[in-house]
């Protein structure tokens, strides 16, 4: 396999993939053996899909809403996704989205109308119900399980096997059954780009739904949770 895919001028496209009448595919992509693409899809430049991927079926849902939204998919540029990824078509919205950068790795199910950002990692087996929107930098653990309509946030960090719920915040890693906050994001915080999101009346500087450190919360702390940690009497905010 030629591991400079994302640099290819012309599509690499096996004999054995079924594009149906409609799709439209930009050019430098790779689409690996037994590979099914609908007519609802629409692929943009540069990406490695590999074999055995389902693209645009029909989305899993009971009663299909007539005359709202056609079905779709768009692909950005630049994606990788592994074998047997099924991706459904959107019915809710103008479509499933999914953006540039991203790594969605083997055995993925991606259900109908979501909205996936820019450089998300989705580990093998992660499941995101229908109508999930994931912002950029996302980082998903192996076998994952989103809830419908849930919004994870940009540059959160899921751990393995973590049932998800409720919306995740920006920034924050969370983890269990069902997922619980347990700290910061810090690494991603570092490596993709800005913490602080905005300052509150009382001059306390936040990132996602919490004061960025104890020293920038101009707030009082108590012991929490038997000692372990500390929690602002105010803000709700805790930490080791």
């Amino acid at each position: 396999m030629n591991t400079d895919y994302f640099k290819l001028d012309k599509n690499n496209i096996d004999s054995s993939v079924i594009i149906e009448p409609g799709a439209v595919i930009g050019k430098g992509n790779t689409i690996g053996a037994y590979t099914v693409i609908r007519a609802c899809v629409v692929i943009g430049n540069n990406n490695y899909i590999a074999p055995h991927v389902m693209i645009g079926e029909p989305a899993e849902y009971r009663e299909h809403p007539e005359n709202i939204y056609p079905e779709k998919v768009i692909i950005g540029n630049k994606n990788r996704i592994s074998e047997f990824v099924s991706i459904q078509a959107g019915i809710l919205t103008e479509g499933t989205t999914i953006g540039n950068e991203n790594y969605i790795m083997h055995g993925c199910h991606i259900a109908h109308d979501n909205q996936i950002g820019n450089r998300v990692t989705l580990a093998p087996l992660v499941s995101l119900g229908g109508k999930v929107t994931v912002d950029d930098f996302a980082n998903f653990g192996q076998g994952v399980i989103v809830h419908p309509r849930l919004k994870i946030g940009k540059g959160s960090m899921l751990g393995m096997n973590a049932t998800v719920t409720k919306d995740i915040p920006d920034w924050e890693t969370w983890a269990g059954t069902p997922a619980k906050f347990l700290k910061m994001n810090e690494r991603g915080i570092k490596k993709y780009g800005k913490a602080i999101v905005k300052t509150d009346k009382d001059g306390c500087q936040w990132i996602a739904s919490r004061p960025f450190s104890p020293e920038e919360c101009k707030h009082e702390f108590q012991p929490y949770d038997g000692g372990q940690y500390k929690r602002c009497t105010k803000c709700k905010a805790w930490y080791e």
